[in-house]
C-alpha cells in the first residue's frame, strides 16, 4: 500500500489508518517500511534509553509487547511484530517512527494540526491532549479544510516555507467526537484499547498541494483566562515555542537540530505569524476560541484567497 506522508511517497506492507492511500507514480516510493524476522544491530550508537538507541543515521524504538522498529537514513522503517495488533504496531509506526524518518530527513517536524486559511497554512502545536486536533476538527466543520493532523512537517522551497498535505485522517477523543457531531465520519480505534478513533474529515485539502505556511499558534492552557488570547512572539521566543514544539522534542535535541529550527523559525518570522493561542481547555469555550481566530484572519487579511 502507498501513502502520501508529507510530501514523501510511502509504501508499506501494513495498513496505516492515519493516511489516506494514494498512487506511487513514475518515480516509486521515497519511503519504504517492512516488516522483518530480525533488525540488525546498529553501529556507532550515540545515544541510549531504556527501550531506545540513536546513531548518526539510525534510530531503534522498541515498545514491549507491540513492535520493535529500526528507522534508518531518512528512507526505511523496518520492523519486528511482537504482539498481534497490526493497529497498535501501525500506530506507533505512523507517528514516533515517520516522526523520526522525518528528522533524519532534516525536516522541521512540528507536533500540530493545520488547516487552510485562504492561500495558507495555519498550525495550531501543542503536546498530547492540548486540544491542537480538536480545535483542526472544529475549525473543518467551519469550512477550513484539513491539511494535516498530529504532526507537520516543515520544508524551505524556493525560499518559503511549505507545508505539503497528505490527506491525514483526524485522530479524536470520543468527547471530541461527541461534542463536533461528527459520529457519521468516525472510522477504527486508533489503537483497540484507546477511546481514541480516527475520523475522515469534511474536507481536506488536495494530497499534492504544498501550501505556505502563514500563522503557527502555541497552545497554552489558563483556567484563570476569562478570554482566549492570541499573544503575538518575538524570534527568540518564536524559537522556543517552535523547538518546544517540536515532534518528539528529544530527537531534535540528540540530533543536534537547534540550530535547524532557530533558522527555520527565522524564516517563517518573515511570512507567517508566531503566536501563543491562550484559553480555557475547555468544549464550552471552543466557539469563542474560533471566533477569535476568524476575527483576526479577516481584520490581518490572513483569510483571503488569490
Amino acid at each position: 500500500m502507498n501513502y502520501l506522508v508529507c510530501g514523501h511517497i510511502v509504501a508499506s506492507d501494513l495498513v496505516l489508518a492515519a493516511f489516506t492511500p494514494t498512487l506511487a507514480g513514475d518515480a516509486g516510493p521515497e519511503v519504504v517500511i517492512t516488516r522483518v524476522d530480525s533488525l540488525p544491530t546498529m553501529a556507532d550508537v550515540q545515544e541510549t534509553g531504556p527501550n531506545w538507541m540513536l546513531s548518526a543515521h539510525q534510530y531503534r524504538l522498541r515498545v514491549p509487547g507491540i513492535v520493535d522498529m529500526l528507522v534508518s537514513h531518512g528512507r526505511t522503517i523496518d520492523y519486528v511484530m511482537l504482539g498481534e495488533s497490526d493497529a497498535d504496531a501501525a500506530a506507533f509506526i505512523a507517528s514516533t517512527g515517520m516522526g523520526a524518518l522525518l528528522h533524519q530527513r532534516e525536516d522541521v517536524v512540528l507536533h500540530a494540526s493545520a488547516v487552510r486559511v485562504g492561500a495558507g497554512a495555519v498550525l495550531f502545536c501543542g503536546p498530547s491532549g492540548a486540544g491542537k486536533s480538536t480545535i483542526g476538527a472544529a475549525l473543518v466543520e467551519r469550512g477550513y479544510p484539513l491539511v494535516n493532523d498530529d504532526f507537520c512537517a516543515l520544508r524551505e522551497t524556493s525560499g518559503r516555507v511549505m507545508l505539503f498535505a497528505d490527506g491525514r485522517q483526524h485522530k479524536l477523543w470520543q468527547e471530541a467526537v461527541d461534542q463536533l457531531a461528527v459520529d457519521a465520519r468516525v472510522g477504527a480505534a486508533v489503537r483497540p484499547e484507546l477511546n481514541k478513533f480516527y475520523v475522515t474529515p469534511k474536507q481536506s485539502v488536495a494530497q499534492e498541494t504544498p501550501l505556505p505556511v502563514t500563522a503557527i499558534y502555541a497552545l497554552k492552557e489558563d483556567r484563570r483566562t476569562a478570554q482566549p488570547a492570541i499573544i503575538p512572539l518575538n524570534l527568540v521566543d518564536a524559537a522556543r515555542a517552535v523547538r518546544r514544539n517540536a515532534y518528539r522534542p528529544m530527537l531534535t535535541r540528540l540530533m543536534g537540530q537547534q540550530q535547524l529550527y532557530f533558522q527555520m523559525t527565522a524564516k517563517l518570522l518573515a511570512q507567517a505569524v508566531v503566536a501563543d493561542l491562550v484559553r480555557r481547555l475547555d468544549f464550552a469555550d471552543l466557539p469563542t476560541v474560533i471566533d477569535l481566530l476568524e476575527r483576526q484572519w479577516r481584520e490581518s487579511g490572513l483569510d483571503r484567497t488569490p
